[in-house]
């Protein structure tokens, strides 16, 4: 990519118009100015479109283009002093490179600008998670909506607008003491959800790797007994993948049906509450805003997303997502880290 024509033509147009400040130059020459500014896009929204082949890219780039307009419209020169320290065509150039080598920084970029956009057309955005409220609440885009936010694989249901609890369905206490204390006599990684605190029986790499997830820091305890006076959310173990195995393998025959036992990741296997699930999660959110199932689109990758794909009215599944997410699934989209969340939004919407 770096060898084609066009990226070059963006390179010199960033090193001239921003770093040796033309921009800001060339916006005080009355009305062609802008119209001179806004051609100066016109490689990047090309290469976005044509080389890269990503709309949601593009419409990211057209966001920062026309920004740049407006705020070099500002009379008496303001507006040419800000393109001094805006340069869109540096922030152009930064989207399109972090893009191309995957940063994650930039791919939540996009994806931001693609759930704005979705807001702005009056659609919904619930975020749906087996972790902790705190997964979803640690990221701002997320935490603005305003909306619900299902946590625990459906255990809970919160609101983003003021934190409430709207849905809490925990484990009884007699599974959590079982599935607790077998954990223990397995020496494995033992995390436990309470009041969307985390305590953990270890304090070490895998479970501060797992706090760092939700970004709450782990409490440790001993036994049971330690929080036996506690209500259970959920219960994980966090161990090497064929530990896990042979752990779902064990487990499954061994906790009552009040229970779901099942992997979320390959190194995380998770019990909760059987009347816990992402499907039900609709169920509540369709009575909460008063819509029916049809109204719903639901996207996923992973295996607990497989009931709320087959809730929804319209089930979509990632490009990266397990082979039976994408057997679940009406339609499939790119991968996470291509866009996929932000190319449906603007395919459908």
């Amino acid at each position: 990519l770096m060898d084609n024509k066009i990226y070059q033509t963006m390179n010199d147009i960033t090193r001239y118009m921003d770093r040796y400040y033309l921009d800001a130059i060339i916006g005080i020459i009355p009305g062609w100015g802008d119209i001179i500014t806004i051609f100066c896009a016109v490689p990047f929204i090309y290469f976005s479109t044509r080389i890269i082949k990503s709309i949601p890219l593009t419409l990211a780039i057209i966001n920062n283009a026309l920004r740049d307009v407006l705020l070099g419209m500002i009379p008496f020169f303001i507006g040419d002093i800000i393109d001094v320290f805006h340069r869109a065509n540096t922030k152009n150039m930064a989207m399109i490179q972090g893009f191309v080598d995957g940063n994650e920084i930039v791919i939540k970029e996009v994806n931001r600008k693609a759930i704005d956009y979705a807001v702005s057309k009056g659609i919904i955005i619930i975020p749906c998670t087996g972790r902790a409220v705190q997964g979803i609440t640690r990221f701002e885009v997320l935490r603005k909506l305003n909306s619900l936010a299902v946590a625990y694989n459906g255990g809970m249901i919160t609101s983003l607008k003021d934190g409430s609890t709207v849905y809490h369905c925990p484990l009884f206490k007699n599974d959590a003491e079982f599935i607790i204390n077998t954990g223990l006599d397995f020496d494995t990684n033992i995390c436990v959800w309470i009041d969307n605190r985390l305590f953990c029986n270890k304090i070490n790499t895998h479970t501060l790797s797992y706090s760092r997830i939700s970004d709450v820091p782990p409490v440790k305890f001993d036994s049971f007994s330690n929080i036996s006076d506690r209500i259970v959310t959920k219960v994980l173990w966090y161990d090497e993948e064929q530990k896990i195995q042979n752990y779902l393998s064990h487990m499954s025959n061994k906790v009552s049906q009040q229970v779901t036992c099942c992997t979320s990741k390959p190194w995380f296997l998770e019990f909760f509450n059987s009347r816990t699930s992402k499907a039900l999660a609709l169920e509540k959110i369709c009575g909460f805003y008063g819509i029916s199932k049809n109204e719903i689109i639901a996207i996923g990758d992973e295996l607990n997303d497989i009931s709320m794909l087959k809730a929804a009215g319209l089930s979509v599944a990632v490009e990266n997502a397990a082979d039976d997410v994408k057997k679940a699934a009406d339609i499939i989209t790119a991968s996470n880290n291509d866009d996929g969340f932000a190319k449906l939004i603007y395919n459908i919407f």
